[in-house]
């Protein structure tokens, strides 16, 4: 039974954050898979944790700003307004720290350190990160929907509905920017 503290059967909880775009994917298919977009040849694609018991910063969307020279990230807020949140939950004890995925996935030096300073710029812990190189079957994932801003809610306690609803937020109104998807067990 999993608490307040994020914790099932007294092991950390570690969570797949994903909007609706990647959600609907992700209940489409049955599968969380590994982000491959913009990694070097010699990398490894990762699928993607967090031990945030929230959210996770990174996964929030954006947005082109002043004409589309810049670009804006929004706010945790704004993505649940927008294009909803929903997580795909696991143990943590199943999957491989940031400390040492980012060797494990070969990520290259200038790239882990951009990733860290960016994340940490938007508010996010990198050493709350944690992932594996493999997809992961959803079957037996804690799925959840942020219903209400700030409040997680079982979508077993809500069934096809929680999916329905997704499919309410306006795909032409953000363009989704490759929306991470996952699989289980990685170790």
């Amino acid at each position: 039974m999993k608490t307040k503290t994020g914790m099932v059967n007294n092991k950390m909880m570690a969570w797949h954050y994903t909007r609706g775009h990647g959600y609907r994917e992700i209940i489409k298919s049955g599968f969380l898979k590994c982000a491959d977009a913009g990694i070097t040849k010699n990398e490894k694609p990762v699928l993607w944790f967090s031990i945030n018991q929230l959210w996770e910063p990174t996964v929030n969307g954006a947005e082109l700003v002043d004409g589309g020279k810049t670009i804006k990230f929004l706010t945790m807020f704004e993505t649940w307004e927008s294009q909803g949140c929903f997580r795909f939950g696991i143990p943590s004890n199943h999957l491989i720290p940031w400390i040492e995925l980012k060797k494990i996935a070969n990520i290259p030096s200038k790239i882990k350190q951009g990733l860290e300073i960016s994340a940490l710029e938007i508010g996010s812990n990198p050493y709350q990160w944690y992932g594996c190189m493999q997809p992961m079957d959803i079957t037996g994932m804690v799925i959840e929907v942020m219903k209400d801003f700030g409040k997680w809610q079982s979508t077993g306690d809500l069934g096809q509905q929680a999916y329905s609803e997704s499919l309410l937020f306006d795909e032409a109104h953000y363009a989704d920017q490759g929306a991470q998807t996952a699989y289980f067990e990685c170790v």
